[in-house]
């Protein structure tokens, strides 16, 4: 549970590093977009040339997500523990799992919208479902 605590451990990096040398990224859009979020980190870290992420990455349709291309023209995935597909869970404890992050996440937006980032969409959503 404690790894859900997003704020207090982005507080933690935040003692040690400036707010400018931390680039937080929402991992649906990076799963959905993913050559628009890496050209953005490109851009964060100034990095030239740049990498054409549509040479490299493709769509795997078996696993829901992109996978990177090697110079074979294979496909390397992630492992089978990524893109497995769960049983649905009980409206019980997807409640109770919203009431004991809502805090955290209140936290959470608070953070970002000081730090001057957008909240991604999770974030929004399960703060307006929370009780």
């Amino acid at each position: 549970m404690v790894p859900g605590h997003y704020s207090h451990h982005l507080e933690r990096w935040l003692s040690h590093f400036p707010a400018k040398q931390i680039n937080i990224i929402d991992g649906e859009q990076l799963k959905h977009e993913p050559f628009g979020v890496m050209s953005a980190v490109q851009d964060y870290l100034e990095l030239h040339p740049m990498i054409n992420y549509n040479e490299l990455l493709t769509f795997n349709a078996k696993k829901g997500f992109y996978c990177l291309k090697t110079l074979s023209n294979h496909t390397y995935c992630l492992g089978e523990s990524k893109g497995r597909h769960y049983e649905p869970m009980s409206e019980e404890a997807r409640r109770w799992l919203l009431n004991y992050y809502k805090s955290h996440n209140a936290a959470l937006l608070q953070l970002l919208n000081r730090l001057g980032y957008e909240a991604p969409s999770w974030l929004q959503q399960e703060l307006r479902e929370a009780v």
